[in-house]
């Protein structure tokens, strides 16, 4: 599954995928969000990709992986695509690079020699490699070339593609609807001219000021009609920027990235579906899945597949215009684009709002691809659904499950109690728990999980008890810290 949508087909040569899922983003989401360097342990359902005897792989990942976690990731991948171990033993190799918790793994890699030796040295007999990024930057481009071996997805004079201005100009060019706006924005003062100029075209009680290359909610800074002409420094001073980022690094980053501002979208309905895309190498575009997030405020916290019957395909059209299109441009690779859907009531039409273009993997793609892995699952693009012998398959992930006292649970007692609880993925049911980043508990008292199951019912219940789970495994964390005698 994974092989034919990556290279485009199935292939009778052997070739090796070689994964650096380096997360290469934005300043204030490398600065701000807590935990970004574990997104890397989100993606080992490339191991998919083995069920193609003439496939190997080679992961590349962060010194400090939980090693618990690390057996558990791979053991469900292997599980799921019928591997042994004289199968991981000849075509799977992984390399473990120390790395400073702050820097990306193309960052890392570029800056010791000693870790990029180690890399080639092991590719030196690996057949056709091919790199694959989470994102690519030009320090992914900067890794390719020293390794002298192509890679998946943006090529260097494509990069700009990645941008909330880009993402504007995309939806006017294809007729998509979009909030009134301004692109081009590169200082504070400029945005402030921004939100009067749309001011007078709109009826918006607030405006949003986007940078051009953040994540996850990230550099977005909110300002109500009634500050908009404030003097420039109280105008500063009344942003309202999300993820608690100081309100100078958010405008000291609109001069280094650029930004857009756009009205605010108010209705009485709203809901935020994506739909993604993936143009293979030689162009062809392929829907792959629409989604409704869930949003903490501003900021992603999740996804639910598929995305709501009555806009899904409208979605779809969408995503087939925005991927036909950068295929002629000549991306490559994943592409997704957000949404905003409105109505005035509940039996209103919906009405779609095109909010920006990545191109990139993105925090829909794992649990994706988890999902089709371990379902064995297909997606039908006439209906936006997937299913397996089963039946039908629902998803829902969640970015971060969060408590006070996580950081004493260790990955493998995380992973035990979910499998202790009835809430592990199984394969016979196709239901249960898929646990990511759970390297992340201890330094963040957080970890990641995608609930797989038959319907919307289940997949909530899964989530709310495994919530409610590791909300008691933190609690008796707290209560033995308290009653543990001192030392």
């Amino acid at each position: 599954m994974i092989e034919e949508i990556l290279y485009g087909g199935v292939t009778c040569e052997p070739r090796t995928l070689v994964s650096i899922q380096s997360v290469s983003l934005g300043g204030l989401t490398a600065k701000y969000l807590q935990g970004l360097n574990y997104f890397e342990e989100r993606n080992f359902y490339l191991l998919d990709l083995l069920r193609n005897p003439n496939c190997f792989c080679v992961l590349v990942l962060s010194g400090d992986i939980d090693k618990g976690f690390h057996e558990y990731a791979v053991g469900e991948a292997v599980r799921a695509c019928g591997l042994n171990a004289s199968d991981l033993a000849q075509r799977l190799r992984t390399l473990l690079v120390p790395t400073d918790g702050r820097s990306s793994l193309s960052e890392v890699l570029l800056r010791s020699p000693h870790a990029l030796k180690s890399l080639r040295s092991l590719l030196q007999d690996c057949p056709n490699p091919t790199l694959d990024f989470w994102a690519v930057s030009e320090l992914e481009i900067e890794l390719s070339k020293a390794l002298e071996i192509p890679h998946l997805g943006l090529t260097q004079d494509l990069l700009s593609v990645d941008s909330k201005s880009n993402g504007r100009a995309i939806f006017k060019k294809l007729g998509i609807r979009l909030p009134k706006g301004v692109d081009g924005i590169s200082s504070a003062e400029q945005a402030r001219s921004a939100v009067a100029e749309i001011a007078m075209q709109s009826n918006a009680s607030a405006f949003l000021i986007k940078l051009n290359c953040e994540e996850a909610g990230n550099g977005i800074a909110r300002i109500s009609r009634s500050d908009m002409s404030l003097p420039l420094p109280e105008f500063i001073a009344a942003l309202e920027v999300s993820k608690n980022i100081p309100v100078e690094a958010f405008v000291d980053q609109i001069s280094e990235a650029g930004a857009v501002v756009e009205e605010f979208i108010e209705a009485p309905v709203t809901s935020f579906p994506s739909v993604k895309m993936h143009i293979s190498p030689d162009g062809k575009v392929t829907n792959l899945a629409t989604h409704d997030q869930v949003l903490n405020g501003m900021a992603y916290a999740g996804s639910r597949f598929p995305a709501n019957s009555e806009y899904r395909n409208e979605l779809i059209k969408h995503g087939h215009l925005i991927g036909a299109y950068l295929s002629e441009e000549g991306v490559r690779g994943m592409v997704s684009a957000d949404f905003m859907a409105t109505r005035p009531s509940t039996t209103s039409s919906w009405s779609l709002w095109g909010l920006e273009v990545n191109a990139r993997k993105g925090a829909t793609t794992h649990p994706y691809f988890w999902t089709r892995c371990l379902a064995d699952a297909s997606y039908d693009e006439g209906t936006g659904e997937l299913s397996s012998n089963a039946g039908p398959v629902r998803y829902r992930s969640s970015e971060y499950i969060q408590a006070d006292g996580l950081a004493e649970v260790s990955a493998s007692e995380l992973i035990r109690a979910v499998r202790d609880a009835g809430l592990a993925y199984d394969p016979l049911t196709r239901s249960g728990a898929v646990v990511h980043m759970a390297t992340c508990l201890q330094r963040f008292s957080k970890f990641g999980a995608t609930f797989i199951g038959g319907s919307d019912a289940e997949v909530d219940e899964l989530h709310a008890r495994t919530t409610r789970l590791a909300q008691k495994l933190a609690l008796k964390k707290r209560d033995l810290s308290r009653i543990s005698p001192p030392y």
